[in-house]
């Protein structure tokens, strides 16, 4: 049983751990740790006042028998989260969607995440895997800076000051009446007499200027 903090202080009391080492001068964290190793093997040599042998004796008696050796794959921490899947059978974890089988749309999955993998459970069963990507999450960051660069300067004095992001880009987006998108870029053909023509230049400049996310290792 793993102790606290404070119970191994006054362990390290009991054991006259202060007494010992008090006109000693330790300079390092090592020196330190050496002592108190010379100090538990003499404490766990020590013999039982009420009982036979000692802890050492106890522990190679009780103990060690029940020990297990360590596992062949290093632990891994992971991360637990309950989603409900789409009606287009994705589900939306940390700013990305995955997919899962059609046949479990609207229902509800257990999510494992970890730092290379993204699980997915149904009623105990995995019934997707996934690598994790992080790409929509940098790109996710962007995007609130980017609204409030535009929340403090560009929308300050318009009727979209205080509006959602959500609604900014509707609000925006929707004015465009023809979308061509090329290889390299995408135009939009917006009227001539467009009241939120500028701002929209603003937008589409902020976002050429947010940085591409690095490359995968």
């Amino acid at each position: 049983m793993a102790m606290s903090g404070y119970s191994c202080v006054r362990l390290l009391k009991f054991c006259g751990f202060t007494t010992r080492v008090r006109h000693q001068r330790i300079f390092s964290l090592c020196e330190l740790n050496r002592s108190i190793a010379e100090l538990m093997t003499a404490l766990n040599k020590r013999p039982f006042k009420k009982l036979p042998g000692c802890r050492l004796s106890a522990f190679a008696e009780l103990d060690h028998p029940a020990l297990r050796p360590l596992p062949a794959m290093r632990y891994e921490i992971a991360e637990w989260k309950v989603l409900k899947v789409g009606i287009d059978y994705h589900v939306e974890l940390i700013g990305h969607y995955y997919s899962v089988p059609y046949r479990f749309a609207r229902e509800k999955v257990d999510s494992r995440l970890t730092a290379t993998t993204v699980e997915l459970f149904h009623r105990g069963t995995r019934i997707a895997s996934h690598v994790r990507n992080d790409a929509q999450l940098f790109y996710s960051c962007a995007a609130y800076g980017l609204i409030h660069s535009l929340r403090e300067n560009t929308l300050v004095h318009t009727e979209l000051a205080k509006a959602q992001p959500v609604s900014i880009i509707l609000k925006l987006f929707k004015l465009a009446v023809r979308v061509v998108q090329y290889k390299d870029r995408i135009w939009l053909s917006l009227p001539t007499a467009c009241p939120m023509k500028g701002v929209l230049a603003r937008v589409t400049e902020l976002l050429y200027l947010v940085p591409r996310p690095p490359a995968p290792a």
